[in-house]
């Protein structure tokens, strides 16, 4: 009888390596979309724009077991499941993504290609969902950030 097979995951610690001063990283800008989009009901295009933003942010091909990503898409598919239940019932942007920073393993300095990328997965979720833009999302939040790192103001 042969051993079954464990998955292992590479040790991820959080690094300021990187990390410039005063800089927007990633999980602040996801916390921003927190206090922003606040009591909004996390869909899935957010979950997709969130599972992306943790993909860049530490660099690995698939979201975090128990992390934001994975977070977002349990909140996501549940407030799906339960789209009858009451606006105030579902699980919203500030219930997921109010403590980012801390949940995420490793934080980096949000750049432009990150906000591309991450508006790229909002943008195809909502496309395949037949969800409408609402202009103003994660991918939103993130692109601003960047445009501030970009311009140097903190």
């Amino acid at each position: 009888m042969q051993d079954p097979v464990q998955a292992t995951f590479p040790e991820l610690r959080v690094s300021d390596r990187g990390i410039e001063e005063d800089a927007v990283t990633i999980g602040e800008a996801l916390e921003a979309a927190a206090l922003v989009l606040g009591e909004k009901p996390i869909d899935l295009a957010d979950a997709a724009a969130v599972c992306a933003a943790e993909m860049r942010a530490t660099g690995l091909a698939g979201v975090v077991p128990g992390g934001v990503g994975a977070a977002a898409l349990a909140a996501a598919e549940s407030n799906v499941r339960n789209e009858k239940v009451h606006e105030g019932e579902k699980t919203t942007m500030s219930d997921v993504l109010g403590n980012a920073s801390a949940v995420l393993p490793v934080n980096k300095v949000v750049r432009r290609e990150d906000a591309v990328s991450i508006r790229a997965a909002e943008e195809q979720c909502r496309r395949a969902g037949d969800e409408m833009e609402t202009g103003y999302g994660v991918s939103a939040m993130v692109m601003e950030a960047a445009e501030l790192n970009e311009d140097g103001i903190f």
